[in-house]
């Protein structure tokens, strides 16, 4: 994993500060993992370095479920786009740092009420991850863009693991059902695959891999 995380850092790093670096990838392809231990790798060499999750910017349930059906409302609505811009990426882009508290929906709760505290200057690397990310709006913001490749067999066994426990047997039909297809759609209308700097094999969590393109 150092491997890639080194070539990740002269390849789309190099001497430049301040990249937005968007982590993509489909559900349950580690990205969360993945950039977790990769802004750790970032600050052992003393590069600054923050993490935005996308899924914090969740819209709330009733405006995720309008849309002629799961899919639909999912792939079109699940996010709030317009807070994550307004209230970071476009402040960066006009003066260079931040340094603000923002109120984030409570996926459980479905409550305004998870503050996430954000301290960016001129030379902080930012790690964006989550689904569905490159793609517009937020694909002119993100200056470089890594994606973890994962079979859907492998979600499928993932999910088993992380989420039957917590939902139970028959959350798995969500991922055979909404998760998946929409994913199936995102790879198709966007083609992440092909248009990331770095591909990354992540079948193998624990030893990911670098993947050729195309």
């Amino acid at each position: 994993m150092v491997e890639i995380f080194a070539k990740i850092t002269s390849e789309l790093l190099g001497k430049v500060k301040g990249v937005i670096v968007g982590i993509n990838g489909v559900d349950c392809s580690g990205k969360t993992t993945f950039t977790t231990r990769y802004s750790e790798y970032l600050a052992s060499l003393g590069i600054k370095n923050t993490v935005i999750h996308i899924d914090d910017f969740h819209n709330p349930l009733k405006l995720r479920r309008k849309g002629e059906n799961e899919i639909d409302a999912y792939y079109e609505n699940a996010f709030n786009y317009e807070q994550l811009i307004n209230e970071l990426f476009e402040p960066l882009k006009k003066h260079g740092s931040i340094d603000k508290e923002v109120l984030c929906l409570n996926l459980d709760t479905d409550k305004y009420e998870n503050i996430r505290n954000y301290q960016i200057d001129e030379e902080t690397v930012i790690l964006v991850e989550g689904v569905l990310l490159f793609r517009p709006p937020l694909i002119e913001y993100l200056d470089k863009k890594v994606y973890l490749h994962v079979d859907f067999e492998e979600v499928l066994k993932r999910a088993a693991a992380r989420d039957v426990p917590k939902y139970g047997e028959a959350f798995l039909d969500k991922y055979k059902n909404k998760y998946i297809p929409i994913q199936k759609r995102y790879l198709q209308e966007y083609s992440p695959e092909a248009i990331c700097d770095i591909l990354v094999d992540n079948n193998d969590y624990m030893s990911p891999k670098l993947k050729v393109k195309g």
